[in-house]
């Protein structure tokens, strides 16, 4: 009876916690929207930055922007991290799914003048998880990868060594 109850409490204080994320990044995400807005329309308004003097105003403007946008993005992360469902586990090629969040990923990375290099093992490699959740997990660690890329680069994928025997 300890452990039903232990259960559901648990349960609903996850459930709660998840309901302030939420409402938190809502709240988040509505006040950074029109701050930005107005950031926005005042950096596309030519007339105010002829003098080189207001250079550092531009900048400090592209700054709390950009600062705005990553706030933005993570609460918005923040709160899918509460709403993931339970996971649907099955059986996965992982070189598979790595290549399949490759081909989808190229054209962005073309983009941005990035390179993927493909050192994955011609065999598959079998792991037991949610295919969905984990490809999800894939886009965000390429995603991450080239926003941190100035410029040219490259994302090299790799497979573990495999053990022989």
């Amino acid at each position: 009876m300890i452990e039903e109850l232990t259960a559901e409490i648990l349960a609903a204080e996850k459930k709660a916690y998840g309901k302030v994320i939420r409402m938190m990044a809502h709240e988040v995400n509505n006040t950074i929207g029109p701050v930005n807005s107005i950031l926005a329309s005042t950096l596309q308004a030519t007339a105010l930055w002829q003098q080189s003097n207001q250079l550092p105003y531009q900048n400090a403007l592209q700054v709390a922007f950009d600062r705005n946008n990553n706030l933005n993005i993570f609460m918005r992360n923040f709160a899918d991290v509460v709403r993931l469902p339970a996971p649907k586990k099955s059986t996965i090629d992982l070189n598979q799914l790595v290549r399949a969040v490759i081909v989808l990923m190229e054209i962005k990375a073309g983009e941005k003048q990035v390179r993927f290099i493909d050192h994955l093992a011609a065999i598959p490699i079998y792991i037991s998880g949610d295919e969905q959740q984990l490809e999800q997990v894939l886009i965000n660690i390429v995603k991450n990868a080239l926003e941190s890329i100035e410029g040219r680069g490259e994302i090299i994928f790799t497979s573990p060594p495999l053990k022989k025997g």
